[in-house]
């Protein structure tokens, strides 16, 4: 229907009248139809939901008069017959079109949330009426998700993979606006399935009203990568629905365990959910995997910004303890994940005291198999337990010796660690021992009956993922090199280990003796290690100027902060320390890991907690809580189609959202980003055609702390623009020939100057709807740099016989300085000199130029 234009003559008065009626009759009729399908349509239990064009709530007219109608023109429709924008006049909408385009508005009952995979059933009668807008409550989503090139046959277009974001349950209103005039729609699918593809005449529509959905379950976390376990929580916004979830890869069903209460997770796995309701639909299947990366085949990486870590003050903190003698090495690990790195991390270093430590956890285990107790006598174990020297049996002393005062310095042993004598009553001075801590050595490996590395290798390194390439350990120089003919070792020393052996070490007492789902160590030995043995209270410290106040900071065999003598260190932090500097840390309160190796930055060694305390305190203020900007990563989006992304933060320690801003001030005009106060920002932009000369384009996203405006994390990412996406390019014939009008471009660029292409009809005689002009006419010609300087039209053809092709143009040149193109492939000029020139001026013409 065609609806003339007042015009300022008197016929106005008398055409005024049919006119207005006749635009009450089109409302009439339009409103009469927009109740037809009132309820909304439910999403089925697979999350699918089909609806046929015809099927709206409601409509609108756009501006101009345009509407969708109901069109039965060309056959094979779906339903009962298709939907098509009039009138067809060439007119397109690409900025405004909630405002001034023809639309139509579909309810929807959604039981899914997330990625939704769109599904467009259309026809196009030519290219220039092939192409629709897709938007969501309203909103023009992602630059309205055109989608465009639809054939003149019914088929099929999801445009390149387009998808909408249904970020909560319940009812939404799906909009369709007209892009191009003429455009004919049929049915449209949208499914959460990304593997599903229509045929024919797709799906039968879903129903609308009926029996009610049980709302899909929401699972928490929602999949992810996490490196040691992940408690899960499910739920349904279905009021008195039953949930029942399986975590071995099969559908639920009320038959599977039902959800209670939250539950953890320690081995990758996918948690399937469904909820149940008498009177309701079961509701879609929810699903999310998650997947534990413990380090056993490598550490999972992660920047120290995506941890909430400073990477300055960690590049302070390495800056201290690195002699820049290129002969150290350290890992910081944080939540599982490797933030900084630095030195060789497959040196073995020798890590000296820091073996003690390791031999701390091998006495764990002789416990936690109850072949000993802290408190059992030595001598019960190993009757020649501190001999020789025989001189040590005068004091007496040797038959009170217990297993906890080997492991804590209390043995009365001096430093050394050969057979020294024993110059102290045990259990009344603190005296570190090398000599004490071997003995421990040679107790164990007579209770054993086994070498003490063997048990270390098997127990801890093999789980662990280690071997001997990563953790080697001498044999005994200072002892008889076997006992009972087993090889011994030595706990004051012999362990040689790389950095990621000792960030192993250290993760696995992080975890308090887990790893992967396997107890390897026990809870109580954990406590034993990192809590300070208040046997040792109120003892004397030998040599204090050497050793401070060990007595107040040592558990068995590994050093620790429990009193707090360094103030702005977590007091659950432990270690161990090695001649060196060698460090193993462990900081539970924080998640963190800490190990480090290689030439000391001091000279000599001490137990004085100075020496370490400014390494320690940088890398806690490097753990400040500054936000979390998740990575977005580089971008690509094609000319006119939409890049829509949401930019996500939280703040490991503020519960406040941080606020998100983006500089996009190297973008071409157009693009927006809005903080939504949820600690999540949406940026959207679409590029206007010729934006692709100037890619990529950088935006820089920042997250900053809600209270502490100093605290912020950025990224800054790389936008490439393409030339837009041809959906359908024409196509040769059997013959070889391919003939096009030169209006149906597929892409139109302007040059230097704004000279550009545009449509003209002034010259009567073209072919198809109109020709093509070169404006603004100048006199201005382009021979050289012509590809760079020059606006430009593509067209994209299927080629299906190589070799060589014969090109005919039909031009008109309005004078002989305006009567002449040049031709191309594939954006080079390879048809550049022999350009096509001297059409006929007065009249069209066929050239094939020579």
């Amino acid at each position: 229907m065609s609806i003339p234009s007042s015009a300022p003559n008197p016929a106005n008065k008398t055409i005024l009248l049919p006119v207005i009626k006749m635009l009450v009759l089109l409302l009439l009729l339009v409103t009469g139809l927009n109740n037809a399908i009132a309820a909304p349509f439910q999403q089925d239990g697979n999350g699918l939901v089909s609806i046929e064009a015809e099927s709206y709530a409601a409509t609108s007219i756009g501006t101009g008069g345009h509407a969708w109608q109901h069109d039965t023109t060309y056959t094979g429709y779906s339903g009962v017959d298709s939907m098509r924008a009039l009138p067809e006049d060439r007119v397109n909408w690409d900025v405004d079109y909630a405002a001034n385009s023809p639309g139509m508005d579909y309810q929807i009952d959604f039981t899914s949330t997330g990625t939704h995979y769109i599904w467009v059933r259309g026809l196009g009668p030519s290219t220039s009426s092939d192409s629709l807008h897709i938007g969501l409550n309203s909103v023009e989503v992602a630059g309205g998700l055109n989608f465009k090139r639809f054939t003149n046959n019914w088929g099929w277009s999801n445009s390149g993979g387009r998808t909408i974001n249904i970020d909560s349950v319940g009812i939404h209103t799906l909009n369709i606006w007209m892009r191009e005039s003429g455009m004919i729609f049929d049915k449209i699918v949208l499914t959460t399935d990304p593997n599903y593809i229509p045929t024919g005449n797709g799906p039968a529509e879903s129903s609308s009203g009926g029996t009610p959905t049980v709302i899909q379950p929401a699972i928490s976390p929602n999949s992810g990568t996490y490196a040691d376990s992940a408690t899960i929580s499910i739920s349904t916004l279905t009021t008195g629905a039953a949930i029942y979830y399986t975590t071995d890869g099969s559908a639920p069903t009320t038959a599977s365990t039902p959800y209670t209460a939250p539950f953890s997770i320690t081995n990758t796995t996918t948690v399937n959910a469904r909820a149940y309701l008498t009177g309701y639909n079961d509701s879609t299947l929810a699903n999310a995997t998650i997947t534990i990366n413990w380090p056993t085949n490598g550490w999972l990486a992660a920047t120290p910004l995506e941890m909430g870590m400073d990477p300055v003050k960690l590049t302070q903190a390495r800056d201290y303890v690195s002699p820049g003698t290129n002969q150290d090495s350290g890992f910081i690990i944080k939540s599982g994940k490797l933030v900084f790195s630095w030195g060789d991390q497959t040196t073995k270093y020798d890590i000296k005291s820091s073996t003690k430590s390791i031999g701390s956890m091998i006495f764990g285990l002789a416990i936690d198999d109850g072949l000993v107790n802290p408190a059992d006598l030595a001598k019960s174990h190993y009757a020649s337990v501190g001999t020789p020297p025989l001189t040590n049996l005068d004091t007496g002393w040797m038959d009170a010796l217990t297993m906890q005062q080997l492991a804590t310095h209390t043995g009365g042993f001096d430093k050394n660690g050969d057979y020294i004598s024993q110059t102290f009553q045990p259990g009344t001075i603190w005296s570190y021992s090398d000599g004490g801590a071997n003995w421990l050595a040679d107790v164990l490996t007579v209770i054993n009956n086994d070498d003490l590395y063997n048990i270390f290798q098997n127990r801890v390194m093999a789980p662990l993922g280690l071997d001997t390439t990563n953790l080697g350990w001498r044999s005994n120089i200072n002892r008889d090199p076997t006992i009972n003919g087993i090889t011994s070792r030595e706990f004051g020393a012999g362990v040689s280990a790389d950095i990621d052996a000792m960030a192993r070490i250290g993760y696995l007492m992080l975890n308090r003796g887990l790893w992967d789902g396997q107890r390897i160590l026990s809870d109580a030995y954990i406590n034993l290690a990192s809590q300070s043995d208040p046997s040792l209270v109120g003892l004397s410290t030998n040599n204090s100027a050497k050793y401070f106040n060990a007595t107040s900071h040592y558990g068995f065999l590994w050093w620790n902060n429990n009193d707090g003598t360094m103030p702005n260190i977590p007091t659950d932090t432990y270690w161990s320390w090695g001649a060196g500097d060698s460090l193993i840390i462990v900081i539970p309160s924080k998640d963190i890991v800490i190990a480090r190796a290689g030439t000391s930055w001091r000279a000599g060694w001490n137990a004085d907690y100075t020496a370490i305390e400014p390494f320690l305190n940088l890398i806690i203020e490097s753990d400040q809580g500054a936000p979390v900007l998740t990575l977005i990563g580089n971008q690509t989006i094609d000319e006119e189609q939409t890049l829509t992304f949401t930019v996500s933060s939280y703040d490991p320690i503020d519960p406040a959202s941080p606020f998100l801003t983006a500089d996009l001030s190297a973008l071409p005009a157009g693009a927006s980003f809005i903080d939504n106060g949820d600690g999540t920002g949406t940026f959207s932009w679409t590029p206007v055609a010729g934006d692709s000369t100037g890619s990529p384009y950088s935006a820089t996203f920042t997250a900053t702390d809600a209270t502490d405006p100093t605290l912020i994390s950025t990224e800054t990412i790389s936008i490439a623009v393409n030339p837009p996406l041809t959906v359908n390019p024409f196509q040769q014939d059997v013959t070889g020939l391919l003939s096009f009008e030169v209006e149906n471009y597929h892409f139109n660029q302007g040059g230097t100057g704004g000279h550009t292409w545009i449509e003209d009809t002034t010259y009567s005689g073209f072919s198809g709807l109109s020709s093509m002009t070169a404006a603004p006419e100048d006199r201005v010609n382009w021979d050289v740099d012509f590809v760079a300087n020059s606006p430009r039209m593509d067209y994209q053809v299927e080629i299906i016989t190589p070799g060589t092709h014969y090109l005919w143009v039909r031009g008109y040149g309005p004078g002989t300085s305006s009567d002449s193109i040049h031709v191309g492939l594939d954006g080079a000029s390879t048809i550049g000199g022999t350009n096509f020139k001297k059409f006929g001026v007065g009249g069209w013409n066929w050239s094939n130029s020579g």
